[in-house]
Parts: structure tokens; sequence; C-alpha cells
């Protein structure tokens, strides 16, 4: 069985914010084996269709933590696509 992931939805802009809490939430829930998914370090450089990708992502996951901030309001169209998934 696969491990249970936490997909993190974040601006560009909030990279370093959002791998904090990615950090902290793979330690809180280390003993549930959980993994918190991120654009910056897990996606496949190599993979050619990012939004398909994103949207398998999402629906793989247990939990999706919407990071919001004055950068996603302002330019966050892949994140509101994100939530809508």
């Amino acid at each position: 069985m696969a491990a249970p992931q936490i997909f993190i939805s974040y601006s560009g802009h909030d990279a370093f914010e959002a791998s904090l809490l990615q950090y902290a939430l793979e330690n809180m829930l280390s003993d549930e084996g959980a993994v918190a998914w991120t654009f910056k370090r897990d996606q496949s450089r190599s993979e050619k269709e990012i939004a398909q990708s994103l949207k398998t992502r999402v629906r793989e996951s247990i939990a999706t933590v919407f990071l919001v901030s004055p950068t996603t309001l302002e330019f966050g169209a892949t994140q509101w696509m994100e939530l809508a998934l």
C-alpha cells in the first residue's frame, strides 16, 4: 500500500514557506509514513504533461493544503486550478 500523500499547493514565490510546511507535515505524520507532495521537490522534470500530473497528484492525495498569500491572490491561476480539482 502506498504511503498517504498530502498535496501542498502554493505560489512559486512561496516555495521556501511551502518547503517548511512540507518538512513539518512529514515530521508530524512520520508514524503514518505520510508524504507531503510539492511541485518543486517532487514533480518529475521529465514529465511533459504537468497539468495532468498535478491533477493525478491531487486525486491521489488524502488531503490538500492550499497556501494562500498575496502572490496567490494576484497571480495564482495555477493554484486556483488545483483548488478546482
